[in-house]
């Protein structure tokens, strides 16, 4: 709790310093904080969202958060937030670090293959291309992988049989891959 009121006290003076609130007290800051919530979280429990939580704020250096995927440019930036920079990131946010790239969308691999884990989801991939970005372990069987994905509330089960789809057949097969999905290599 002492973190979020940091926080958010933290937000308050930065907000007060754009000029859109006045006041320069936690209250303030958890008004202005909602407008972070979507993208950040903080307090007890806190997990990353789409932006990394915000526990420990002062004093971090940018890119370190815990269990978050950050840009080479935002990692090798040089920001140590505290009060000063904050204010000034905060009046725009999108001036202080660089995208270079977008590692939001994400398949993930798993079972016997090389290189399994979270895989940054190209336009347009399919079910052979990522696997061929894993590789094969010498134990996988390509006859029975099968990819995870969730429609409508429900994990879908799709089969992919790489054998049968390098050969040209069940094309139907290799299909684009969305974000979240699960590729399975027995």
């Amino acid at each position: 709790m002492k973190a979020h009121i940091a926080v958010a006290a933290l937000v308050a003076a930065a907000w007060t310093v754009t000029g859109a609130a006045r006041a320069q007290d936690a209250a303030a800051g958890e008004q202005v904080f909602k407008r972070c919530v979507p993208c950040h979280s903080i307090g007890e429990g806190a997990k990353n969202k789409v932006g990394p939580e915000l526990n420990g704020l002062d004093g971090r250096h940018s890119g370190t958060a815990p269990a978050f995927s950050y840009s080479d440019a935002n990692k090798n930036s040089g920001i140590v937030w505290n009060k000063a920079n904050f204010e000034k990131y905060i009046a725009d946010p999108r001036v202080t670090v660089v995208v270079s790239a977008m590692n939001s969308r994400r398949v993930f691999v798993t079972g016997e293959v090389l290189h399994s884990g979270p895989m940054v989801l190209l336009p347009h991939m399919t079910m052979l291309q990522a696997l061929s970005q894993a590789g094969f372990s010498q134990f996988a069987n390509l006859k029975a992988i099968y990819l995870l994905r969730t429609e409508n509330g429900r994990q879908v089960k799709l089969p992919f049989n790489y054998k049968e789809v390098v050969k040209g057949n069940h094309q139907e097969q290799n299909i684009q891959l969305k974000p979240g999905d699960t590729v399975v290599v027995p």
